[in-house]
């Protein structure tokens, strides 16, 4: 889960095509996209496949995807 800064009208358009563009790639069978900087691109194999353990400040969290 990402928490982001509030958005213009704008940006909130600009983020939501994304993610829409991002759901139809996936539904043509592409595999492990993510929106970085603005941009969908494909997660690379030796980020996706890490199990790191993060301590942040008191507890330790799992990252899920990255």
């Amino acid at each position: 889960m990402f928490l982001t800064p509030d958005l213009t009208p704008r940006q909130r358009k600009a983020a939501f095509e994304l993610r829409v563009e991002r759901q139809r790639r996936e539904a043509a069978s592409e595999e492990n996209l993510v929106i970085r900087k603005g941009k969908i691109v494909a997660m690379r194999e030796n980020v996706r496949n890490q199990n790191i353990m993060v301590d942040h400040g008191g507890y330790t969290q799992v990252p899920s995807r990255c």
